[in-house]
């Protein structure tokens, strides 16, 4: 079996039959849990699936480069080491076939000493601070030790089981829903969109990933926006049908059918410009780390270049002749607002060049395919939203 072929390359031991009666029902229809060895099987996966991004991650090691991987919120799995010495492997073994020697002697003298795995942020010579930024979420934020089930799964956060037993399945219907932004409206805008189905793919789905969640996420969520946000819809989607319904019950004499049948018809438009109303009211909350960023460059007065990344949202401010960027994303957003895909804000990076070993300035570049160069980001500065700091 290939699965099992796959792990004994990286000293794990489990035979096909141990590895067919580790999959539970759930996982034939959501996918594979985080437990160590199925984690590598994922990675596995990506790696074939996406051949030529990681045939180019091996021409940068090939140029002498280093490559530095921080975690972010979607590749908690790096927590791994059997998953980090995959990867390790798989570059070596790219190289090696480029004709650099054994797969061991290219392991050793080229991949280790050049391949760094970051769990939470690094700092370049004490004035660059690189950070993915989700635990400024409270939605991807993870709770509590890296690990559950003693020891053998990974500790998830709220939003990786939305995403798994909810956001997947809502995209058979909505393939874009993953995009929009910002994401509060998700839920929102599917409802705007087509109330019926979004009723079905809601309830269907959200009971599911609510029975999956540990209650320590599901407390936490209670007290945040989002929570109420969902309770809000919920009781307007519900309270106008039930009140009816209670109305025409309790109602004596009944209803002729034609009043009846008119006070249904009133109800739904009312129900259909409520949700209306509600989404959009939704539209002008910011997407931004930009606080959490000020806050901590009051704490490191040394910083004076700051990276995040995870709102997938374009941004850069200075303050105080230090600088903070966030380089967004490098897919395709739908843009609620305008109802259009953005792509105008795609494929960004930050190009940092160094002065005489020293870091210099920062600035936010866009790659064009067209021309087949990179070219340099205009975006208007905005005030950073200072947002409390979380306790």
């Amino acid at each position: 079996m290939e699965w099992s072929d796959i792990l004994r390359k990286i000293g794990i031991e489990k035979t096909p039959d141990e590895l067919i009666h580790s999959i539970v029902d759930k996982e034939e229809l959501y996918g594979l849990k985080t437990h160590e060895f199925k984690s590598v099987l994922r990675l596995h996966v990506v790696l074939r699936g996406h051949s030529q991004f990681f045939e180019a991650l091996v021409d940068w090691l090939e140029r002498g480069h280093r490559l530095v991987i921080v975690k972010g919120n979607h590749d908690l799995e790096w927590f791994w080491p059997a998953v980090r010495n995959y990867l390790r492997l798989d570059l070596a073994e790219r190289l090696a076939r480029r004709g650099y020697g054994a797969v061991e002697d290219v392991l050793k003298n080229t991949v280790l000493p050049h391949v760094t795995f970051i769990d939470h942020a690094m700092v370049i010579d004490k004035e660059l601070y690189i950070e993915h930024g989700h635990p400024y979420d409270p939605v991807t934020r993870v709770l509590g030790k890296n690990t559950i089930n003693e020891g053998q799964e990974l500790n998830i956060p709220f939003g990786s089981f939305f995403n798994r037993y909810f956001l997947n399945f809502v995209e058979l219907d909505y393939p874009y829903i993953d995009n929009i932004r910002p994401t509060p409206n998700i839920l929102p805008v599917m409802l705007q969109k087509n109330p019926l189905t979004g009723l079905r793919v809601l309830f269907n789905n959200l009971i599911v990933t609510l029975r999956s969640m540990r209650r320590g996420y599901i407390r936490y969520i209670f007290g945040r926006d989002v929570f109420w946000r969902l309770l809000i819809l919920v009781c307007v989607i519900l309270g106008f049908p039930i009140a009816l319904i209670t109305y025409q019950i309790t109602q004596e004499p009944p209803a002729p059918l034609p009043i009846a049948v008119f006070q249904w018809i009133a109800v739904l438009v009312i129900l259909h410009i409520s949700i209306q109303l509600l989404a959009r009211a939704q539209l002008t909350e910011p997407d931004s780390l930009g606080g959490f960023a000020s806050h901590r460059f009051d704490d490191n007065p040394n910083y004076r270049l700051m990276t995040f990344g995870h709102t997938h949202n374009v941004d850069q401010f200075e303050d105080r002749g230090r600088w903070f960027f966030n380089t967004g994303t490098w897919i395709p957003i739908v843009q609620t607002s305008t109802a259009e895909i953005r792509v105008d804000r795609t494929f960004m990076f930050l190009r940092i060049d160094s002065e005489n070993g020293v870091v210099g300035q920062g600035t936010l570049q866009q790659w064009c395919d067209p021309a087949e160069r990179a070219e340099r980001l205009v975006l208007i500065r905005r005030k950073p939203i200072v947002r409390p700091r979380e306790r």
